[in-house]
C-alpha cells in the first residue's frame, strides 16, 4: 500500500503537470512553518499535544522521547508537528535542497531574500533537531553547491550565510553539539548498540530470503524490533534481490545525472534510516523529491 501510495502521487504530479517552481514555494514554505515550530519546541522544551494537528506531547521528562543527555541535563529534541526528530531533520534538509535550486533562477531582489531568509530559518530549524544524518546531508549539501557555483559569487554568499547559522548554533550549544557528535553518552551508546541489533538482524533475513525477500511490511514482524536504519537493506529484506535492482535501476535512469549536487545529498539520508521506505510521512516525501527531480529533468 505504501509503495502504491508513492508511485500513485507521482502519477498525480505529472498529470496535473504541476511546476517546479510553484511546487518548491509552496514545500519551502511549510518546511519554514515546520522549522518555525521545532525552533520554539527546542525554546520551550515542549511539544504540545493536538488532536486537530495530530501532534502527540513531549518533554524531556518522559522516557522514550527523542533527547540528548549529558551534563547539561536532558534536553528535547525539535519534533515540529511531525512523528520524530529524524523525519523532521529530513524533511527540513528536502526544504533546503529546493532553496538551493530556486536560488540560480531568482532575478529580482524580493526573491532573493525570500530564499535568504527561509533558507535561514530551514538551516536553524534543522539544527534543532539534532539530527547526526540531516547534519550530514546539510554538510555535504553545502559542500556540493559551492563547488557547484564556483562562478557566481552572489549565490555562494547564501551558502555561506547558511553555514554560518549553522556553524554559531553549534558554538553557542558546543556541548550539547559535541554530545551528538561524539556519541559516547549513554543514550548516544544506546542508539548505536540498537541500530546494530536492526542490521543484523536484517543481515539474517537477506541471507535466508534473498531472492524474493519476505514482503513488504514484514521486517518488524519476523524480527520483532525496528526495521533497519538503511533503506536499501530494507527493500532487499522485504523485496529481494531483484526488487532492490529494480529500485536502483529506476532511481539511475529516471533522476537527472547533472542535479546530482542536488539530489545527492537528500538521498544521503537514506542510508542512515527507514521512513522513506516504512512509514507514511516518509514514502511521500521520498516520491515526492522524486517526482520533483524527474521534472526538472524532463524541462531540460
Amino acid at each position: 500500500i505504501r509503495l502504491t501510495e508513492g508511485l500513485f502521487l507521482v502519477w498525480i504530479f505529472f498529470k496535473l503537470r504541476i511546476l517546479f517552481v510553484h511546487a518548491s514555494l509552496v514545500l519551502i514554505l511549510t518546511g519554514s512553518l515546520q522549522a518555525l515550530i521545532g525552533i520554539v519546541e527546542f525554546i520551550f522544551q515542549r511539544v504540545p499535544g493536538s488532536t486537530l494537528l495530530g501532534m502527540a506531547y513531549h518533554s524531556p521528562e518522559i522516557l522514550g522521547d527523542q533527547v540528548v543527555e549529558g551534563v547539561f541535563g536532558r534536553l528535547l529534541r525539535s519534533y515540529g508537528t511531525l512523528d520524530h526528530p529524524n523525519i523532521l531533520g529530513g524533511f527540513l534538509i528536502f526544504c533546503l535542497i529546493l532553496v538551493c535550486a530556486l536560488l540560480p533562477l531568482a532575478k529580482e531582489r524580493f526573491q532573493k531574500m525570500f530564499l535568504l531568509a527561509s533558507g535561514s530559518m530551514l538551516t536553524m530549524g534543522m539544527f534543532f533537531t539534532f539530527s547526526r544524518a540531516a547534519w550530514l546531508a546539510f554538510a555535504v549539501l553545502i559542500l556540493a553547491q559551492w563547488f557547484h557555483f564556483h562562478s557566481r559569487s552572489s549565490i555562494r554568499s547564501a551558502f555561506l550565510a547558511f553555514l554560518g547559522i549553522f556553524l554559531i548554533l553549534a558554538l553557542s550549544s558546543f556541548p550539547v553539539f559535541k554530545t551528538r557528535i561524539q556519541g559516547e553518552s549513554r543514550l548516544e551508546q544506546k542508539s548505536f548498540s540498537e541500530r546494530a541489533t536492526y542490521q543484523a538482524d536484517a543481515f539474517k533475513i537477506i541471507k535466508k530470503n534473498w531472492p524474493t525477500g519476505i514482503g513488504i511490511g514484514n521486517i518488524s514482524v519476523v524480527t520483532g524490533n525496528q526495521p533497519v536504519h538503511n533503506v536499501y537493506l530494507v527493500i532487499f529484506a522485504e523485496l529481494g534481490i531483484f526488487g532492490l535492482l529494480f529500485f536502483l535501476y529506476m532511481l539511475g535512469s529516471f533522476l537527472p545525472r547533472s542535479d546530482i549536487s542536488l539530489w545527492g545529498p537528500f538521498f544521503i539520508l537514506t542510508f542512515f534510516d527507514h521512513y522513506f521506505f516504512t512509514l507514511h510521512f516518509g514514502v511521500l516525501l521520498f516520491w515526492l523529491t522524486f517526482a520533483l527531480f524527474v521534472e526538472v529533468r524532463n524541462k531540460s
